[in-house]
C-alpha cells in the first residue's frame, strides 16, 4: 500500500502548526528579538550553504524550466494565484503571486510576522540550491498586494 503524498502546502501547514506555537513559547521565555535574530541567522546560514551547493552543472535553461514547474507544484490545490511575466532571457523567471494560501493560514494562526522567516524566505534557499538568485522586494505575507519573484539563473559551470 502506497503512503499518501502530501502537497507542499499540506506539508508546510503541518510544520507550521507545530513550529509556530513552539516559537511563540520561546519568544515568551527568551524574548522576541532574541528568537527572531536566531531565526534570521539560521536562514542566512541555510542560504549560504545552498549557494555553496548550487547545481550549476545542470544547464541553465533546464534549471529555469524546473523552477517554473516548482511554482505549479507549490500551487497544488489552487493555493497560489500567480502570473508568469515575460523576461528578456529564456533562463530568467519573473512571477507575481497575487493570492497566497500560505499567507492565509499564517494569518489564521496570527503568525504572518513569522511567515516570511519560516516560509517565504525558504524560496531563497531553494533558489540557491538550484543555482538561481532570487530578488524579491515584497511579499503577501508582509502585507504587499503581491509577491514579486525575480529569479536570475546563474551561468552554467
Amino acid at each position: 500500500m502506497a503512503e499518501p503524498t502530501l502537497t507542499p502546502y499540506q506539508l508546510i501547514k503541518l510544520q507550521m502548526e507545530y513550529a509556530v506555537p513552539l516559537i511563540r513559547d520561546l519568544q515568551a521565555i527568551l524574548g522576541e528579538d532574541t528568537v527572531n535574530k536566531a531565526l534570521e541567522q539560521r536562514l542566512h546560514n541555510r542560504i549560504e550553504k545552498a549557494k555553496g551547493k548550487a547545481r550549476t552543472d545542470i544547464p541553465a535553461a533546464q534549471r529555469a524550466a524546473a523552477a517554473t514547474k516548482d511554482f505549479a507544484r507549490f500551487a497544488d490545490g489552487d493555493v497560489l494565484d500567480y502570473e508568469t511575466i515575460a523576461t528578456d532571457r529564456d533562463v530568467d523567471i519573473a512571477v507575481n503571486v497575487n493570492s497566497c494560501g500560505y499567507t492565509r493560514f499564517m494569518q489564521d494562526m496570527d503568525a504572518t510576522d513569522l511567515g516570511h522567516l519560516l516560509i517565504c524566505s525558504e524560496d531563497h534557499v531553494i533558489g540557491g540550491y538550484a543555482g538561481m538568485e532570487l530578488t524579491r522586494t515584497q511579499t503577501r505575507m508582509q502585507g504587499a498586494q503581491f509577491c514579486d519573484f525575480r529569479y536570475k539563473v546563474l551561468e552554467d559551470s
